[in-house]
């Protein structure tokens, strides 16, 4: 996933055009590939006890027509990280 940075306008942006997952190579220069681009909908996301888990379905980088299923766990210090790097009050400030 590409960083957005903590800009109002490329946040915004983000959040319009909904989630992003890219994948390229770690250890050399390669051409990213997209598996994933929508915004997130409520039945990707479900609560576990004190952990959100976000389950999505992706495209898979070396079988066309297959997908693979990605769960990312956070906790809540995890989102507590997010919400405070990415600075979401002045995000919806700029976008009004």
């Amino acid at each position: 996933m590409s960083h957005i940075g903590t800009n109002p306008i490329g946040m915004e942006a983000a959040f319009r055009c909904g989630m992003k997952i890219s994948v390229r190579p770690a250890k050399r220069d390669g051409n990213p590939k997209e598996l994933f681009e929508r915004a997130i909908v409520p039945e990707d996301v479900t609560m576990d006890g004190e952990e959100t888990v976000l389950t999505l379905i992706v495209k898979d980088i070396y079988s066309k027509g297959s997908n693979q299923r990605y769960t990312i766990t956070l906790t809540a210090d995890d989102l507590a990280m997010i919400l405070d790097s990415a600075d979401i009050a002045e995000v919806l400030k700029a976008a009004e």
